[in-house]
């Protein structure tokens, strides 16, 4: 029996376990398993005040403010707060507790806040409190931005933000990803200055997640442009696309790209539902050459079932095709080793006997595998680099409840089982050319397929 535990052992111990509860009881069973476990308790804090249901959060700020010790290992803060269906009272409570928290934690590295704000929510009262939380909030990401702790930003839901607070929020830290936030930026003065030298601690962004909608919001695109010459990690997500306007626009992702496209090593692109308001509005858009890119990923819905429009298909959408088409495997981006394509499919709940519907390749859009099938040849046989391309589907209910690629729920696990077999079988035979030269389907919650995903831009 050794005489005592190796601390570099009991490290290694408590970063392997993941259950709550567990870390809780190793953090009462022995002195030497205390601080470790706490640390591990408290690495990640959520503070949810919303609907009226702020109980939890306030009992999580007594205790830190309680046992200050704990609120030195959180780095890791996200905030939740609902303004629509919380009264003045409870929604100011949450604001003063989060004012008296934030400086008792000196060691945040990612913080993520998100409102749920409708427009035209603001009365009087209701924009006094916003200001004031939103005074709250920036005067924190001030002050880890001041002692360099803050590496990770994340800001989803804000309706009009000053320009004064995203130039601030841009510079903070090197990843950022703005949420839901197009045409959410205030009226801009004529007179303002369209940029202002960036202050001693302003810092490169590297990592940036961002809506494409949100981005052809003018002021908001002008902005983001300016901090684009370190980037080398671009998100585009589908998130706060509400267009009501019946003309198409131009898309602004092949300027950001253009602007970054000296350090551009990974994109991943989320395309519009197919037949969606946002994809009938949104022009196709051409990239352009990307000399360093590595990594592309593309997430997409199929196009849907011909006789029941609420499903889809395995069929891809035709601007998938025209996308991997017109960038092209050789010239426009010669680095390019990895391709992976995303679908998320719909699919029925399961009958009584525990099957599923399965779709398959409508016979009217065979054409589209056909052309896939082709188009992914060439950048498969491509040798310098060699390409790898592949599909990480997911298979969902509802979706705005897609599966967890994380922490998959037991129902979520069930369903892709069900799934993923029929789908991979049918899309090899739909891309034989392909499949024949190493595309394959991969199993997003297997093992083996955490290291097909790329983490790099799956931050926040």
């Amino acid at each position: 029996m050794i005489p005592s535990f190796p601390q570099e052992m009991i490290d290694t111990i408590v970063t392997h376990i993941d259950g709550t509860d567990t870390l809780k009881t190793c953090s009462l069973v022995a002195e030497a398993f205390r601080q470790p476990s706490q640390r591990g308790l408290w690495r990640r804090v959520v503070l949810k005040f919303e609907n009226g249901e702020c109980d939890s959060a306030h009992a999580i700020l007594a205790h830190l403010a309680e046992f200050r010790h704990l609120a030195r290992y959180v780095a890791s803060l996200t905030i939740s707060m609902t303004f629509q269906n919380m009264s003045w009272a409870a929604v100011s409570a949450g604001t003063h507790a989060l004012k008296s928290l934030f400086p008792l934690l000196p060691n945040v590295a990612l913080l993520r806040v998100s409102t749920d704000v409708p427009r035209g929510f603001d009365s009087y009262s209701w924009g006094a409190e916003r200001e004031l939380f939103l005074a709250v909030v920036e005067g924190f990401i001030r002050k880890q931005v001041a002692s360099r702790k803050l590496r990770g930003l994340g800001l989803s839901k804000f309706p009009n933000l000053s320009r004064a607070f995203l130039r601030g929020a841009l510079t903070a830290c090197p990843s950022i990803s703005f949420v839901d936030i197009g045409r959410a930026m205030e009226e801009v003065n004529s007179q303002e200055p369209a940029e202002t030298p960036p202050d001693s601690t302003a810092v490169n962004i590297t990592r940036l997640k961002i809506g494409i909608f949100d981005i052809n919001d003018p002021p908001l695109y002008n902005l983001i442009l300016t901090h684009t010459k370190a980037l080398h990690t671009l998100v585009l997500t589908t998130s706060g696309g509400r267009w009501y306007q019946q003309q198409t626009i131009p898309s602004k992702v092949p300027d950001i790209c253009l602007a970054a496209k000296e350090t551009l090593k990974y994109l991943a692109i989320q395309f519009p539902r197919v037949y969606s308001k946002e994809d009938r509005v949104m022009t196709g858009f051409l990239l352009p050459d990307l000399p360093h890119l590595h990594y592309l990923q593309i997430d997409f819905e199929p196009l849907p079932d011909t006789d029941r429009l609420w499903m889809p298909s395995y069929s891809p959408p035709p601007r998938l095709l025209d996308f991997l088409f017109t960038l092209g495997a050789d010239t426009m981006v010669p680095s390019l080793s990895k391709l992976c394509l995303r679908p998320d499919m719909r699919a029925d709940h399961p009958y009584e006997d525990g099957t599923v519907f399965h779709p398959s390749p409508e016979p009217e859009h065979r054409w589209v595998c056909a052309g896939l099938d082709g188009i992914l040849m060439k950048y498969l046989s491509r040798s310098i680099p060699s390409v790898t391309c592949y599909f990480l589907p997911r298979f969902f209910h509802d979706r705005r409840q897609l599966p967890d690629l994380n922490k998959p729920e037991a129902g979520d696990l069930r369903l892709h089982k069900q799934l993923l077999a029929a789908y991979s079988l049918t899309m090899s035979a739909a891309l034989p050319e392909a499949t024949s030269l190493g595309f394959q389907v991969v199993d997003c919650f297997a093992s083996g397929g955490i290291e097909w995903r790329e983490h790099e831009v799956e931050f926040f």
